[in-house]
C-alpha cells in the first residue's frame, strides 16, 4: 500500500458561532499556532476533527489548514515569514502552507478553500501536487468539478448527479469521530435526560429548508420543543409566507443561539429525543450530518426517512424515523414517555454508528480509494 503526504482544507463554516466561542475563548489567540490548533481540534468543530490524526495510523503524513480561520492562519504565518494582505490574507497563507508542506494530495472540504480559477492550475503552481481529492456533501458545481481527480458524494443523489456527468465520485457519507466520547466535557456527567424534545441548527427562516421552517413552527406549538438555532433574523427566504416570523418570534422563552463542537454534543446528549429534517436539495435519499453526531453520541433520534436508509440505519430500532408532522408528533411523544424503548434505540443507533460510521471508517475507505489514484 502506497503512503501520501495529504493536505486538507476545510473552514469552519458557521462564523457567528465561532466568533462567539472566541469571544469567550479571547486566551487562544495568544497561543503558538500548533497549540491554537490543538485546542480547536479538541473541541470538536465541524470539519477540524481527528482526521489528520486516523490517516496517519493508517500510514500517511497528514494536516490541516483552516482557511477561514483568521487568528490562527495569522499566527502560522507570524511563525513562518509569511506576508499576506489585509483583504487576501486567506490566500496569501493557504498558498505559502501549501507551498511549505509540499502535499501530494490535496484533500479539499468543498469548493470554497480553493477559487475555481485557482484550483485548475494548483498542478502548474504546485507540480508536487499529485492528485486533488474533494468532499461534496451538497448537489451542483457540476463545471467547477471537472479538474478534480476523485469526489467524495455525501449522499447517493449528489454520487448519481456527479457520475451522469462522467466525473469520477465515490458514496463517502458524513461520520462520527469517536474521540468524542473520551472528552471531559462528554464524560464528566452521566446522560441526564434535562431536554425532552430538541432542535439544533438552521431554522430555515433565512436558508433553503421551506420544509423544516414549517414543521418546526408546527411543531413548536404543539409540543414543548426547544430550539438552538443558527437563524438570520434580518433575512428572510423569499419563499416563505409573507406573514412568516423567524421562529425565536413564536418560542422566544424555548429558544437559544446554536451551538457547535462539544457544547453542541452535550447538548444531544442531554436531550431525550431530537429531531431531524433533510434539506429539500436531498430529494428522496438521506444522509446530513445530524445522523451520525446524534446517534454517535448516544441520543434519540427522530428523523425524516429516505430510500437509502436500510443502507445507514435499521428504521424505528436504531433510530426511529417519521413521514409526516402527524407521525412525527406522535412518534416524539412517545419515545419522551417511554423511557426503556428510548434507551434501546439510543443505544442500537450509537452501536451502528461506531461501527459502520466511525470516522476511523471512513478514513480507512478513503485510504482504498486513494489507492486507485496512481
Amino acid at each position: 500500500m502506497k503512503k501520501y503526504k495529504i493536505a486538507k482544507i476545510c473552514g469552519l463554516v458557521y462564523t457567528k458561532l465561532i466568533r462567539d466561542y472566541y469571544s469567550r475563548n479571547r486566551h487562544i489567540t495568544q497561543l503558538g499556532y500548533e497549540k491554537h490548533k490543538v485546542h480547536l481540534k479538541n473541541f470538536f468543530p465541524v470539519h477540524l476533527n481527528k482526521f489528520s490524526d486516523y490517516m496517519r495510523d493508517l500510514g500517511h503524513e497528514c494536516t490541516e489548514f483552516v482557511y477561514d480561520l483568521q487568528s490562527l492562519q495569522q499566527a502560522w504565518a507570524s511563525e513562518n515569514d509569511c506576508e499576506y494582505g489585509t483583504h487576501s490574507w486567506q490566500l496569501d497563507i493557504l498558498l505559502k502552507q501549501i507551498g511549505t508542506y509540499r502535499p501530494d494530495i490535496l484533500y479539499l472540504q468543498d469548493v470554497h478553500g480553493l477559487p475555481h480559477c485557482l484550483r485548475v492550475q494548483i498542478r502548474e503552481i504546485f507540480p508536487f501536487v499529485k492528485k486533488v481529492i474533494m468532499f461534496k456533501g451538497y448537489p451542483g458545481r457540476v463545471r467547477e468539478l471537472r479538474d478534480i481527480d476523485l469526489i467524495l458524494a455525501g449522499t447517493p443523489l449528489i454520487l448519481k448527479d456527479y457520475q451522469t456527468e462522467n466525473l469520477n465520485a465515490e458514496l463517502f457519507y458524513h461520520s462520527f469521530d469517536p474521540d468524542i466520547l473520551s472528552q471531559k466535557e462528554i464524560i464528566k456527567d452521566k446522560h441526564d435526560d434535562s431536554h425532552n424534545f430538541t432542535f439544533m441548527g438552521s431554522s430555515g427562516y433565512s436558508t433553503m429548508h421551506v420544509d423544516r421552517f414549517e414543521m418546526l413552527r408546527k411543531i413548536g406549538k404543539e409540543t414543548d420543543m426547544e430550539f438552538w438555532l443558527m437563524e438570520e433574523t434580518s433575512q428572510k427566504l423569499s419563499t416563505l409566507d409573507k406573514d412568516a416570523k423567524p421562529i425565536s418570534h413564536y418560542f422566544p422563552a424555548r429558544t437559544r443561539p446554536g451551538k457547535f463542537g462539544l457544547e453542541m454534543y452535550r447538548v444531544l446528549l442531554d436531550s431525550k429525543v431530537t429531531f431531524n429534517k433533510h434539506t429539500e436539495a436531498a430529494g428522496d435519499v438521506i444522509g446530513n450530518m445530524r445522523m451520525f453526531e446524534a446517534t454517535g453520541i448516544g441520543c434519540c433520534l427522530l428523523t425524516d426517512t429516505g430510500k437509502n436508509m436500510k443502507d445507514l440505519f435499521e428504521a424505528d430500532k436504531e433510530v426511529v424515523t417519521y413521514e409526516s408532522l402527524e407521525e412525527c408528533l406522535e412518534k416524539a411523544s412517545f419515545l419522551q414517555e417511554n423511557e426503556s424503548v428510548r434507551q434501546a434505540i439510543s443505544e442500537a443507533g450509537q452501536k451502528r454508528t461506531l461501527s459502520d460510521h466511525s470516522l476511523p471508517k471512513r478514513c480507512a475507505q478513503l485510504d482504498e480509494l486513494m489507492q486507485t489514484l496512481f
